[in-house]
């Protein structure tokens, strides 16, 4: 029986390496990537600042200390984890959408259709960490989002066909 017998000891050395050679890796990574690409560059930043921290917080909690992921304190550091990773992963997203394809100007997506996929993303990613991870049951939640926006919907119908009509009619006067 080895000092290495248990698994918490691993891990732990695993952690107090990995991590030192995962951040310098990330840093040297951003830095290359700085001169070609300030986006990708951006990307690798917020991996290592932002990312990587909770990742080995969540191992030490998991691996070493061996906690349930019914503790709370388990519980906040996979919902900030998630957090991050879904925040890194929607710049990447951004970066590899704005990028510039042959030898053209930057691109940029339509505005508004963007942010509101960006939103969606958002929602259904939070909706997912609240259900999973705190066990938050949404059901009532999707049914009064769903009953208030018929009734919104309904509410304001004839003030939007009003605002539609008044451009249409400004652009193309009825004579």
């Amino acid at each position: 029986m080895g000092i290495f017998s248990d698994h918490a000891v691993v891990w732990t050395i695993a952690i107090a390496f990995g991590f030192p050679i995962a951040s310098i890796s990330l840093v040297e990574l951003e830095r290359r990537l700085s001169r070609t690409s300030v986006d990708a560059a951006k990307v690798c930043r917020l991996l290592q600042r932002t990312v990587l921290p909770p990742l080995g917080i969540w191992m030490l909690l998991d691996r070493v200390a061996h906690l349930s992921s019914h503790d709370t304190p388990m519980k906040v550091v996979l919902s900030f984890l998630s957090i991050t990773a879904i925040n890194a992963v929607l710049v990447a997203v951004n970066a590899a959408m704005r990028a510039p394809r042959d030898g053209d100007q930057v691109r940029r997506g339509t505005g508004i259709l963007l942010d509101l996929a960006r939103l969606l993303v958002v929602l259904v990613a939070s909706a997912m960490v609240a259900s999973n991870i705190w066990g938050v049951n949404l059901g009532g939640l999707l049914t009064a989002l769903g009953v208030g926006s018929v009734v919104l919907g309904l509410a304001l119908s004839m003030t939007v066909l009003h605002a539609w009509c008044q451009r249409i009619e400004l652009r193309f006067p009825v004579r």
